[in-house]
């Protein structure tokens, strides 16, 4: 009798706490994490907005939006959709629009262990195992531990279902066949994150924020070209790269690659690869059909990346000695080969844009064997259409709207103001001459690293000047002229 007497005890107290549950209350939210198998990835955000009546019971209106990037090109993707939720009792009715003619049950607290809920035309179903609570946020709460399968299937998938929520580890909507639940590798597939309400603080049950979206910008979008200076280190000159059409090599998708010298001269050395949840770049060499792997945005502070350069130099062994975001974009610096001329020695990753070292590890024509790309190249920039999405801070001195990039002199628009300069290749000094007088004015010397080497401010008035280049090796330089500290000419200088 008193066994007897204390279970019914418990099961009134148990559904004394229910009946005090209002499911989905206004302003409820729930964050689950999306995956489809190979192709998308992101969050479903579900919000009760209002009360309303709809085939004739009084429900919730839920909006459910799904932010989720397309693993292949990269690009966010919102989908929304509209569903409603009605409370009667212990019974927690769920109606879609999407698909479905009426309510059916959702979730049942009344269920008793041994029970069996039937979804799906009575093949999906969940069978309740036992009942029992968890405290959450401070409060106790009512959990169904129970199992899902069909009738088709030869297993069972374990579930906890809350009085507050619903699942702890899977949809919301737990009557809609969830193929990925039960094993079968089609999608989407859906984890629980995050719950709130205006009396229940925020609930965080994963690592990744509510609407963490997983995967990085993706680099081979279809108007991306980007813009490169090289120098071994003593020859000037440059090229442009962009992507042409899809290729499918091995059942996966490249991008063709297309560079262009600043002659003209256009040239396919072969194909990129990308996989937007690891941040990783490849090189699809078309000589020999090697692959490279370019570049790695999931590397940490410490980290080692080896670059196999396409020259007789040794393998390059390289340590991630920072992480920044610039204007968003997370940018990883390596310490790199010390011949690596125009950016300084060190190797750049940065999200969406690429490698600072240029996308291709291969001489451009056959015809310039002894001028590797890999530690020849800097990047000036790239850019989407017309628009400039990253400038490489040590070649901030070039200009990105340039489409032939040689050893001719860059004009900067809005000043009056020409300069000539000669001999040019120079060996001790640079003659310099003025089309006006320069008022406020100065000449800045360049490496080809972009470091600074000198600056020499002009007394007003001045026409003509003399640059002493005696003491610095040879090699290539730029000289500047600027007016009130802004840029106005430029001239590459090879010194011998």
């Amino acid at each position: 009798m008193k066994n007897t007497l204390l279970v019914s005890f418990l099961f009134f107290f148990s559904f004394q706490m229910q009946a005090q549950i209002e499911f989905a209350p206004v302003g409820a939210t729930w964050h689950y994490g999306y995956f489809s198998y190979a192709y998308f990835s992101g969050f479903t955000e579900i919000v009760s907005v209002s009360d309303t009546s709809i085939l004739g019971k009084v429900s919730k209106k839920l909006e459910v939006k799904t932010e989720k990037r397309n693993l292949v090109n990269g690009n966010i993707i919102t989908d929304n959709e509209v569903h409603y939720l009605c409370n009667q009792g212990d019974t927690v009715f769920h109606y879609d629009p999407q698909s479905m003619i009426d309510f059916t049950v959702l979730f049942d607290f009344s269920m008793d262990s041994g029970d069996t809920l039937f979804y799906v035309d009575d093949w999906y179903y969940f069978v309740l195992d036992s009942i029992g609570t968890v405290e959450l946020n401070g409060d106790p709460i009512i959990v169904q531990y129970g199992r899902t399968s069909t009738d088709q299937a030869d297993h069972f998938v374990s579930t906890a279902v809350t009085a507050k929520f619903g699942p702890l580890d899977r949809f919301l909507f737990i009557d809609l066949l969830d193929w990925c639940f039960l094993g079968v590798q089609h999608g989407p597939c859906y984890d629980f994150r995050c719950y709130e309400d205006d009396n229940f603080p925020l609930l965080q049950l994963s690592e990744e924020d509510c609407d963490y979206i997983p995967g990085y910008e993706s680099v081979l979008t279809d108007d991306k070209k980007w813009k490169y200076a090289f120098a071994a280190c003593d020859i000037g000159g440059g090229y442009e790269a962009r992507l042409g059409s899809d290729t499918l090599i091995n059942t996966s998708t490249y991008k063709a690659l297309i560079i262009s010298d600043t002659c003209g001269n256009m040239a396919n050395p072969g194909f990129l690869h990308e996989n937007i949840v690891s941040g990783k770049l490849w090189f699809l060499r078309a000589s020999d059909w090697e692959e490279i792997l370019l570049m790695d945005m999931s590397l940490e502070v410490g980290d080692t990346f080896i670059y196999t350069p396409d020259t007789p130099e040794p393998l390059v062994t390289t340590t991630v000695s920072n992480i920044e975001f610039i204007n968003g974009r997370k940018v990883i610096t390596l310490s790199h080969y010390p011949s690596f001329c125009l950016t300084g020695g060190n190797l750049k990753f940065i999200e969406g844009v690429g490698t600072s070292a240029g996308m291709v590890k291969q001489t451009f024509f056959d015809d310039w064997n002894e001028l590797p790309f890999l530690f020849g190249a800097g990047l000036i920039c790239a850019q989407n259409d017309t628009i400039t999405i990253y400038e490489t801070p040590e070649l901030s001195w070039m200009d990105c709207s340039i489409s032939c990039l040689s050893t001719d002199v860059t004009e900067i628009q809005g000043s009056a103001m020409l300069m000539t300069i000669s001999p040019n290749p120079v060996n001790r000094r640079l003659q310099i001459n003025f089309s006006q007088p320069a008022r406020k004015s100065s000449l800045c010397l360049f490496s080809a690293t972009g470091e600074l080497l000198r600056e020499h401010p002009l007394p007003d008035g001045v026409k003509q000047g003399e640059l002493n280049m005696d003491a610095l090796s040879d090699g290539l330089y730029l000289l500047q002229f600027r007016e009130n500290g802004r840029p106005v000419y430029s001239k590459k200088i090879i010194k011998n």
